[in-house]
């Protein structure tokens, strides 16, 4: 039964009662609220239920037990809340379990030893706080661990889930150093850190060993310091973001690395000072570049190092002087330009506003004089723009 995006609303009674024999239960994207019924129990044939994008409330009933078969429960963006019920680790076949969105609280049991099947765990935006179980970072199939926006810790020495690709565990209370073991899984693509309270002296070239790795997030870890050893050539052969936001660099503008296939870089607030084109990688294929809140004085040959898909660039918050360089407008591409609260001088260069591409552009807090440009054009894509307190 496939229920799903129809503005369903009211309660969900008992009707499960009338018929035990269904596979398949799909009520997501409806407006159905008040809480999950019991007769859920009599489900026992039950292999997929989706029951997310609602406004069902409560908790999430403990009738799990007999529902040996299911193998993916999506429960996510809802207002369930209360702690995860006991019966829900019997259902050793689970494949996908989503519970997203929603007000759960209380620890994770370390219960998860029995889920060897399960590729996918989300539990994003709650309200969880304990330890990560050491029993759900060594499941032998999981793929994607999704706990971010929580307010989780972590106190294991050991992530032995070889087959993940994808940790997300962004804005939690996570502390101490980063776990070495996270380096010896061989598929990982994406590592989300940031926002948490990660501390000591850590080096860069550990993740080159992450072969597989495609982004990489460590912005808002203020205690954590990354080292780039001088004598190291760091090569990623498949990293695409990159965000050390906020962290201490250390030795950081003697980096040697090649980054080919890196398309957006986020250096922002580090006190990164002079020329920028010293600080950027030697190779690469950016498309969005932020290196706002720092104190660099220069946008000497930034240009160049742009490509020909080169769409965002924020140098806001920065000791800029001198004027904008003709050459910004050669990016063809470039949809986002934020130079605010600079020291630039002159005339804002009108191809600006003939810009085919640009949308959004902040030139606010500087001392840019003569008249406004006159020239934007009606078939301009510009819809922000911001030039306040320019002379």
């Amino acid at each position: 039964m496939y229920l799903n995006n129809n503005q369903l609303n009211g309660y969900i009674t008992n009707v499960f009662q009338m018929s035990n024999k269904f596979q398949e239960l799909d009520f997501s994207f409806n407006k159905i609220e008040g809480e999950q019924p019991s007769s859920l129990s009599n489900l026992q044939h039950l292999i997929h239920l989706d029951l997310g994008w609602n406004s069902f409330s409560g908790q999430i009933p403990d009738v799990f037990g007999g529902m040996t078969k299911l193998q993916d429960l999506h429960l996510y963006s809802n207002n369930l809340e209360g702690e995860i019920p006991s019966s829900l680790f019997n259902l050793t076949q689970l494949v996908i379990l989503r519970s997203s969105g929603n007000k759960l609280e209380g620890p994770l049991p370390n219960k998860f030893q029995g889920f060897r099947k399960l590729i996918s765990f989300d539990f994003e935006d709650n309200l969880l706080n304990g330890r990560i179980p050491s029993s759900l970072l060594s499941l032998p199939s999981l793929q994607e661990l999704c706990l971010s926006n929580n307010q989780l810790t972590w106190h294991i020495s050991a992530i032995s889930s070889y087959s993940l690709l994808w940790i997300y565990l962004k804005n939690n209370k996570l502390q101490g150093n980063i776990r070495k073991s996270i380096f010896n899984l061989p598929n990982l693509d994406t590592l989300d850190l940031s926002s948490n309270n990660l501390s000591g002296v850590f080096n860069f070239q550990h993740f080159s060993k992450l072969t597989n790795l495609e982004a990489l997030y460590l912005s808002w870890d203020s205690q954590l310091s990354v080292n780039f050893k001088s004598n190291v050539n760091y090569s990623f052969s498949i990293l695409r973001r990159l965000e050390l936001s906020s962290v201490n660099l250390i030795e950081f503008h003697k980096l040697q690395g090649e980054f080919p296939t890196l398309k957006s870089l986020d250096l922002s607030n580090n006190k990164l000072s002079g020329r920028i084109a010293n600080w950027l990688p030697q190779k690469n294929s950016m498309l969005y570049l932020n290196l706002s809140q720092n104190f660099f004085t220069s946008m000497d040959k930034l240009i160049h190092f742009a490509g020909g898909e080169f769409y965002g660039l924020d140098l806001s918050f920065n000791l800029l002087d001198g004027e904008i360089p003709l050459a910004v407008c050669n990016i063809s591409s470039l949809q986002f330009l934020n130079l605010a609260h600079n020291q630039l001088t002159g005339i804002s260069p009108r191809c600006l506003a003939e810009s085919p591409s640009l949308g959004v552009l902040n030139l606010e807090m500087n001392n840019f004089h003569g008249a406004l440009p006159s020239n934007f054009s009606k078939d301009s894509s510009l819809r922000t723009r911001n030039l306040y307190a320019t002379n």
